[in-house]
């Protein structure tokens, strides 16, 4: 598993992500969308407010 170290936490999402990929790829035949943080966008005020 990509990055992992000696305890593999969480694997489960890693082999569903990866079997959903493949099922993309060779099913739809289209590319599966790439994974990764996205920017989120929060209101200054809304975070000030969380965080007072």
């Amino acid at each position: 598993m990509p990055g992992a170290e000696h305890m593999l936490i969480d694997y489960l999402a890693h082999v569903r992500r990866r079997w959903w990929d493949f099922l993309v790829r060779e099913l739809m035949g289209i590319q599966p969308p790439a994974y990764g943080p996205t920017s989120t966008l929060v209101d200054p005020e809304l975070l000030a407010e969380l965080f007072a």
